[in-house]
């Protein structure tokens, strides 16, 4: 190795945030424009290495950067064009869309469809993560709305095995006539 490899390596390896990359006003907009063109992360540090950019502490472009970048910016995928979220299918809702119905959190709504709560006969699994999707079924959607109020008024923000004891069994409608899923354990 000559001097000015080592010199190189010791100046890149001196440098301990992003930020004080030289030219990282124009590393921030590479990313942002390539990440808008729907490149992935481990795609555009490829491109950026190519380009001749590099991480603080590595000669090259590591997808973690760039994630790092797209993180502190905002720069996110939105659910229509992220494969995280499930795909909408007519007659259903994610679990997210049913949580905000029900102005609960999503973890109470994972509760319900563990406990069994929300029939199976009301889910379908959605590629490419298997996420659920629950039939938007306006009994359904009130009998949970009740069963989540029940929980409230006991003082709770979420089912517990006491709590559960305590919760009537709530009906679908009176037209259904028809219980509302309760599983007792």
């Amino acid at each position: 190795m000559d001097f000015r490899t080592l010199l190189a390596g010791a100046l890149l390896l001196s440098i301990h945030r992003a930020q004080d990359v030289a030219q990282y006003e124009a590393f921030k907009e590479r990313i942002h424009i390539l990440w808008a063109s729907g490149l992935k992360d481990e795609e555009i540090a490829a491109q950026l290495t190519q380009e001749g950019f590099h991480s603080a502490r590595l000669p090259h472009v590591s997808a973690h950067t760039v994630l790092k970048v797209r993180q502190r910016y905002r720069w996110q995928r939105t659910p229509e064009n992220s494969r995280r979220y499930a795909q909408s299918v007519p007659g259903y809702l994610s679990v997210r869309d049913m949580a905000a119905q029900l102005e609960c959190d999503t973890h109470w709504i994972y509760r319900q469809i563990e406990t069994g709560r929300i029939e199976a006969t009301s889910l379908l699994r959605c590629p490419p993560r298997n996420a659920y999707l629950i039939r938007a079924d306006s009994d359904l959607i009130s009998c949970l709305r009740e069963e989540r109020r029940h929980v409230e008024e006991l003082g709770q923000s979420r089912l517990n095995k006491n709590t559960r004891k305590q919760l009537p069994a709530l009906s679908l409608s009176s037209k259904a006539n028809k219980e509302c899923i309760v599983v007792e354990e």
